[in-house]
Parts: structure tokens; sequence; C-alpha cells
């Protein structure tokens, strides 16, 4: 993986989240818990493209998917 699409990876996560958020009427906790597992998904998503890990890459940005899903 190159570093151009792990920052389109970013980007496309964060329009997910941002479709799913105005889809639903999420109070401001539930906004504050996903923000906050936003900035741990960043950093493992950092990790793991430093190290090659493509598949715990890949891993993680579905399991944060759905996470935020879990939300509905």
């Amino acid at each position: 993986m190159q570093m151009n699409e792990h920052y389109e990876n970013i980007q496309k996560i964060q329009k997910l989240i941002e479709k799913e958020i105005f889809n639903n009427n999420f109070d401001i906790n539930t906004l504050k818990t996903i923000n906050a597992q936003m900035t741990i998904l960043i950093d493992s998503l950092n990790f793991w493209f430093a190290y090659g890990n493509d598949f715990r890459y890949k891993y993680d940005l579905e399991k944060f998917l759905l996470f935020v899903r879990n939300f509905k």
C-alpha cells in the first residue's frame, strides 16, 4: 500500500462516518464516543501502514465501520 492510498482510505472512512452520522440523530455523547474511537482508528491505521500489515489495516477499517453502524 502506498502513502496516497493510506490517506485516501482515511478520507473515505471519514466520509462514510459523516454519512452515518447525518443519517442518524446521534446525541452529543455518542458523537464524542465515535470521535474518540476515530482517533484510535487513525493511530492504528498509521501503525499498520508503517509495518505493512494490509490485512490488519483493512480489518480495523471494517471493524470501525461496524462499530459506527451499531449505534443505530
